[in-house]
C-alpha cells in the first residue's frame, strides 16, 4: 500500500536556512509518516455498536457548547441549530398554556417564562425537559433518550419520550452530565462516513510524571491531537503546563455541566456543607462559580 507524505511548503526553506543534514531530513520524514499512520489507524478504530430494537447504532459525538441537544436534532432534520431554536421558541410561546404550569423560575435563575424562551432562541441555553417535550410536539416525532448502565450498555430513560407520537423517532444518548450525543444507525453511511464523525472514545490523559518522560516532539504531537495551541519555541516545561491546564479547564467545564443539573436548593445545601458563603438572592450561575472556585 502506497503512503503519501505531505511536505510543508516552508520545509525546503528551513532546510537551507538551518543547514539540516540528509540524515536529519530522513528522521523528520519518518516521524511525520509514523504520525500520519497513527492518525489513520485511530480513524479506522472499530466503532462501538449498540443494539436498539434489533438495529445497530453508533454514537456520534457533538460539541459540548450548550447546543448539544439541538445539534442532535439537526442531524435528524433539514433544520440548522438556529432554525430549531427559533421554531421551538415560537412553538413554546404559541402554546404557553401547555408548558407554563411545569415551569419553575427558581430553576432558571429567576427568569420569567418569556425570558427563558428568549434565551432558548438567542443564546446557548441548554434544552431542559420542557424544551424536549416542545421539540417532540413541534416536529411530531418522538425523542428516545438513552443512557449507559453500569455495564456500559444503553437503557432508555423513562418519561422523556412522548409515546403518543408514532412517527420515526430521534435517538440520542445522555451522558449523565448535562450533555447529549447522537445515536445514529450504523447503516446510515452518509453520516457515519462523514469526516467530522468522531468514534466514541475516551481520552487517555497523562500525568505530569508521564509527560516528563516524553520527548518535546511527542508532547507537541499530543497537544496537536487535542487542539491545544502552542508555539514552536515553547520549552518542554511550558508544553507540559499547557497540557495540564487544558485538563484542568476541561474538568472544570465538566463539573460546571454537572452542577447545572442541580436545583438551586440543592446547590445551597452543598454550599452549606462545604461552608461556602452565598447570598439568598444569588443566581444559580453565581452559586456554581462559587462552588467551583472552592474546589
Amino acid at each position: 500500500m502506497e503512503h503519501i507524505l505531505v511536505i510543508p511548503d516552508d520545509l525546503f526553506e528551513k532546510i537551507e536556512r538551518f543547514r539540516i543534514t540528509e540524515e536529519e531530513i530522513d528522521k523528520i520524514c519518518l516521524r511525520a509518516l509514523e504520525s500520519s499512520l497513527k492518525s489513520k489507524k485511530k480513524r479506522r478504530k472499530k466503532q462501538r455498536t449498540y443494539m436498539i430494537d434489533d438495529t445497530e447504532f453508533v454514537i456520534k459525538k457533538v460539541r459540548k457548547d450548550g447546543h448539544c441537544f439541538f445539534s442532535v436534532i439537526e442531524l435528524y432534520t433539514d433544520y440548522s441549530v438556529e432554525d430549531i431554536r427559533e421554531r421551538v421558541s415560537d412553538f413554546m410561546l404559541r402554546n404557553k398554556d401547555t408548558f407554563i404550569n411545569c415551569y419553575e423560575e427558581d430553576e432558571h435563575d429567576g427568569d420569567s417564562y418569556e425570558e427563558f424562551i428568549e434565551n432558548i432562541r438567542s443564546t446557548n441555553e441548554w434544552g431542559d425537559h420542557l424544551v424536549i417535550q416542545a421539540t417532540q410536539l413541534m416536529l411530531d416525532r418522538p425523542i428516545r433518550i438513552f443512557e449507559k448502565d453500569i455495564s456500559n450498555e444503553l437503557i432508555q430513560r423513562p418519561g422523556a419520550t412522548d409515546d403518543n407520537i408514532k412517527n420515526d423517532p430521534i435517538y440520542m444518548v445522555y451522558n449523565g452530565e448535562n450533555h447529549y450525543d447522537a445515536l445514529i444507525q450504523k447503516s446510515d453511511e452518509e453520516i457515519i462516513n462523514d469526516p467530522t464523525f468522531i468514534v466514541e472514545d475516551e481520552k487517555n490523559l497523562l500525568t505530569k510524571e508521564e509527560l516528563q518522560s516524553l520527548t518535546k516532539e511527542d508532547i507537541k504531537e499530543l497537544l496537536k491531537q487535542q487542539n491545544i495551541c502552542y508555539k514552536s519555541s515553547d520549552k518542554k516545561s511550558i508544553l507540559i503546563r499547557k497540557y495540564l491546564e487544558d485538563i484542568k479547564k476541561s474538568e472544570r467545564s465538566k463539573r460546571y455541566d454537572d452542577l447545572l443539573t442541580y436545583k438551586v436548593s440543592e446547590l445551597k445545601d452543598l454550599m452549606d456543607k462545604k461552608d461556602i458563603h452565598y447570598q439568598s438572592k444569588d443566581k444559580k450561575s453565581l452559586l456554581i462559580e462559587n462552588i467551583l472556585d472552592s474546589e
